[in-house]
């Protein structure tokens, strides 16, 4: 069975000390301390976008927009750009890292400054230079593979950096489009360790009222995936997208039990992307693919 055991996050008080620490499982088999996944790769760039605070927040209802495409082979795609979440473990990834290049696809790897606490503005830089490094190689439109927070840094970078054209998928697991109540709490408990990218996920700030103003959808397929059992970006339906196949996970296999880190390993998430990403185009699955998507993912 290809996926690994991965370390699951922490109790509450501990969460709470990590401040949204989204990203700090690690696969069994993942690589030394200090090291990532071959392709970690994070240089940065010297300029980018400012973000305007304004707008209200998007709680519009999820609808599907898959965009077609001829059928893809890994000879003729882009590199999988897989980003972190909060905590910005690379190693976390290395799953998901494995079974794409086993399927034959490009990976990178995106190693984020500041354990990805920084705004996200600030790591954008990062994930700018990453996919540039990767168009100057010749290996674009990329497919973006994001986990939690590096979900909604894939969406911001989509929107000030011209994603569309230069993303051919964006693939999010348990991303906080629409904030996480535990980044509230952990601001109540101690607002002074409170990160900058911790502040931008608190439901009520300033930067996702501007995110959510408007789609970031146009030209790009978006897939976002979520479950129920997601103990970190509460409520799980902050996942929701409009304009993206927004994918409940317990909708496919019903009683399936997969927190926030497992997103990172179960083999029902790895199957939804790795089907999602050899496929002509973005497409809805329900109960019927469950057993097709756990094989794949196994």
């Amino acid at each position: 069975m290809r996926s690994r055991p991965v370390v699951r996050p922490v109790p509450l008080i501990l969460a709470l000390t990590l401040l949204v620490g989204c990203s700090h499982s690690a696969a069994t088999n993942a690589a030394p301390s200090g090291q990532g996944p071959a392709g970690a790769v994070g240089p940065s760039v010297s300029a980018g976008p400012s973000v305007s605070a304004s707008g209200p927040a998007s709680a519009t209802p999820p609808t599907s927009t898959p965009t077609p495409t001829a059928t893809p082979t890994p000879a003729t795609l882009g590199t999988v750009v897989l980003i972190p979440g909060y905590g910005g473990s690379v190693e976390g990834l290395a799953t998901i890292a494995a079974a794409l290049r086993k399927a034959g696809r490009h990976v990178k790897v995106v190693a984020l400054p500041a354990q990805a606490s920084q705004t996200f503005e600030r790591q954008a830089l990062t994930l700018e230079a990453v996919v540039r490094a990767e168009e100057k190689a010749g290996r674009g439109p990329v497919d973006i593979v994001a986990h939690s927070n590096g979900g909604v840094l894939a969406r911001y970078w989509a929107r000030h950096f011209k994603g569309a054209g230069r993303a051919r998928v964006i693939l999010t697991l348990g991303a906080p489009q629409h904030g996480t109540q535990l980044a509230d709490l952990a601001f109540s408990a101690a607002p002074q360790l409170c990160t900058p990218a911790c502040g931008e996920v608190r439901p009520s700030s300033a930067f996702l009222k501007a995110l959510n103003a408007s789609a970031d959808t146009a030209g790009i397929a978006w897939i976002s995936a979520y479950t129920d059992n997601d103990d970190v970006v509460t409520p799980p339906t902050s996942a929701l997208l409009p304009g993206a196949v927004n994918v409940r996970l317990q909708a496919v296999c019903s009683g399936a039990v997969i927190d926030h880190a497992g997103l990172l390993g179960d083999p029902l998430a790895l199957g939804l992307v790795l089907d999602e990403l050899q496929s002509p185009s973005v497409h809805a699955v329900g109960p019927a693919d469950c057993t097709r998507l756990r094989t794949l993912g196994a």
